[in-house]
């Protein structure tokens, strides 16, 4: 006869904490009722030929009802932007209707985009019907003409938006959500200790983040990598590989909501395998129950204090950057190095090799996110040798993954390059150009010697540069006064950009190192913290804006983001990079130092892991053009992630021995 465990077993009070974020989520969503803002934005550009006004109409009825809801003067032979926030739900006409007295009228680029969920389509003009009196209409490069001849016709444009599919608000009823919460929490209480349960407690954490700024962040790179993937049509300012990955997402049919909403799941879920490889791989053990609920409690703790607004982790979770990819990368490499080690330690050589392989394939994604992610290649390598390396010198699987790791980043370029349209913009020009004007600022008695970067200075160039500050030189009138004129910072001077570049280098080259050094120390300013968090979202085509439901709830983030981060306190805690790189590298020389004395591998090991967010660190002396918070924070992220872990990890270890026990190992 089977026994079964009893309900006392199966359910544990300290486990029914894992289902508190789910709860979160069940309620969050009953309040909101819905993901969706039932709202959309209709944008089109109107040129007349006579002074006059175009009407815009709305039906929420039986399509012969209309409302009047904008009202626009335009004037003759003048193009007009026409942007319009109209309902969503039980919208069924819309209508445009210019006056007779315009004579001919001419619409163009005209949208329409749900704010919250981004069409994959946006709907085109040739969806919409024209209703003319006596006139002709004419289709061009994806505009419509419409030309009135003669007499006093009625005219307008309008589409039926019976057959536009919108979101089923039955799908995120109050009532299934009750029971989402109610089933929800009875679930993990009981799965809680289970590898399932934690997971799932895990994402909710994520998801939740989500919500709050749903449908995500998104900056005017955002959106520029949006267009370039709707268009499939690239540039290489940002590395074009992720612009791509965008294309197919929205090829196969799913909102980049959604997909800002699974890099925050991967981020939160390589949170959460990084502490338990951690765990595993310091050999602490958890011989009582106590250890072990301060072992379980201890990623829920972790993660609500990353994601807790004394840390930019939630709303950087959701925001579409290149820098939040590459920081999912660099998480699972560091997991999967070292769970490798692991495997290493227990003989088991055909799995070891599995896992350098998905290593390596990892690393060389992340360097498709951010180019500058390349020395941290160097040290994957030293991880590898570790972890291959059998009692003779080197092996063929090392030999394989090394020059995989070394040649790859130099082939996939081209590659990209031959399959994909994808425009040169020479993204270099940032880092040369500063450079070039910082050299002019620090020994202006070379403007001779580089003659077209001088004839393009402002008289009043060296007042106005700023080190690390290339938004300033390309945009003045944003950020400053001019430094150099509008022919300086273009591709067709790239050429001679680069030529003086090459020139500086080979003739004063600690002059420059100087320079990068200057400007790699205003991103590490611990006195200034540039864009700790960003929230908002750019103007866009897409219809892209926040849920107002959580408008509030934003609101005060914000308020708070803001005072940590003025505050001369707490911005130390999470808002200075200085800090984390100082402490990485005193835990690299400790570990180095512990393993000559030990004669161990381990230690060695873990050195090369934290080397990897040192590298990332130092990365940036090769250039910094600006000083964004966001370039360092992977690094940061994961070196605050091992400290309270190692902290989590010490707490135990006291806790054992305030009772009386041996020390655990490791």
């Amino acid at each position: 006869m089977t026994n079964f465990p009893n309900f006392k077993d199966r359910f544990s009070l300290h486990y029914f904490i894992y289902s508190l974020p789910l709860a979160l989520i069940a309620g969050l969503c009953f309040w909101v009722n819905t993901f969706y803002v039932y709202k959309a934005e209709l944008a089109f550009d109107i040129t007349v030929e006579k002074p006059g006004h175009i009407e815009l109409f709305f039906d929420l009825g039986d399509g012969q009802n209309y409302q009047s809801i904008q009202t626009v003067k335009l004037e003759a032979n003048k193009r007009t932007r026409v942007i319009q926030e109209i309902p969503w739900e039980g919208l069924k006409i819309l209508r445009i209707d210019p006056n007779s007295n315009t004579g001919w009228c001419r619409i163009e680029n005209l949208t329409l985009a749900n704010h919250t969920d981004i069409p994959i389509q946006t709907l085109k003009l040739e969806q919409f019907r024209a209703y003319l009196g006596i006139s002709n209409i004419e289709y061009m490069d994806g505009s419509i003409s419409l030309q009135i001849t003669d007499g006093d016709p009625m005219m307008w444009v309008d589409y039926d938006f019976t057959q536009i599919s919108k979101p089923n608000r039955d799908l995120f009823s109050a009532t299934r959500y009750t029971i989402v919460l109610i089933l929800t929490t009875i679930l993990v209480s009981f799965i809680g200790h289970t590898l399932f349960g934690k997971v799932f407690s895990q994402i909710g954490l994520g998801v939740v983040a989500w919500l709050i700024f749903c449908p995500g962040i998104y900056t005017p790179d955002s959106i520029w990598q949006i267009e370039q993937a709707m268009e499939n049509q690239y540039s290489d300012w940002h590395p074009p590989t992720m612009s791509i990955l965008i294309h197919y997402w929205l090829k196969i049919g799913l909102p980049v909501a959604y997909l800002s909403l699974f890099q925050a799941i991967l981020l939160f879920l390589g949170l959460y395998y990084l502490y338990q490889a951690f765990w595993s791989f310091t050999g602490a053990e958890t011989k009582t129950r106590t250890q072990q609920i301060i072992k379980d409690y201890g990623i829920l703790v972790l993660t609500i204090i990353l994601t807790s607004p004394i840390s930019p982790l939630a709303p950087y979770s959701v925001t579409l950057w290149k820098d939040v990819w590459f920081t999912v990368s660099l998480l699972w490499m560091t997991v999967i190095s070292l769970y490798a080690y692991q495997v290493k330690t227990k003989g088991a050589y055909k799995h070891t090799k599995l896992l350098s392989t998905v290593l390596v394939l990892v690393s060389l994604v992340s360097v498709e996110f951010r180019h500058n992610a390349i020395v941290v290649l160097p040290v994957i390598a030293i991880i590898l040798t570790i972890l291959l390396k059998k009692e003779r010198w080197i092996s063929i699987t090392q030999v394989v993954l090394l020059a995989l790791l070394f040649t790859t980043p130099f082939i996939t370029g081209r590659i990209i390059s031959h399959l994909y349209p994808v425009e040169k913009s020479n993204p270099k020009m940032s880092m040369m150009s500063l450079e070039l004007v910082g050299l002019l600022v620090l020994r202006p008695e070379l403007m001779k010697t580089f003659p077209n970067t001088a004839e393009h200075l402002d008289n009043q160039y060296a007042e106005n540069f700023q080190w690390a500050g290339y938004r300033y030189l390309k945009w003045p009138e944003q950020y400053g006064n001019p430094i150099v004129d509008e022919n300086y910072l273009t591709q067709d001077n790239f050429p001679s950009i680069q030529e003086e570049y090459y020139k500086a280098l080979r003739l004063y080259p600690f002059s420059l190192l100087r320079i990068k050094l200057t400007n790699y120390l205003q991103l590490l300013n611990p006195m200034q913290t540039i864009e700790w968090v960003t929230i908002g979202i750019s103007s866009n085509n897409f219809g892209l804006s926040f849920n107002d439901r959580f408008q509030s709830t934003r609101k005060h983030l914000n308020d708070i983001y803001d005072f940590i981060i003025l505050n001369n306190v707490t911005r130390w805690i999470s808002g200075v990079h200085l800090i984390y790189l100082i402490i990485t590298a005193a835990i690299i020389a400790t570990l180095i130092y512990k393993s000559i004395i030990d004669k161990s591998l381990q230690p060695l090991y873990l050195a090369a892991i934290f080397t990897t967010t040192l590298a990332y660190y130092l990365s940036y002396i090769i250039a910094t053009v600006w000083t964004a918070f966001r370039y360092m924070y992977p690094s940061t992220l994961i070196v605050q992630h091992l400290l309270i872990s190692m902290l989590i990890i010490w707490l135990t270890h006291t806790f054992h021995r305030a009772n009386g026990n041996n020390t655990p190992n490791g």
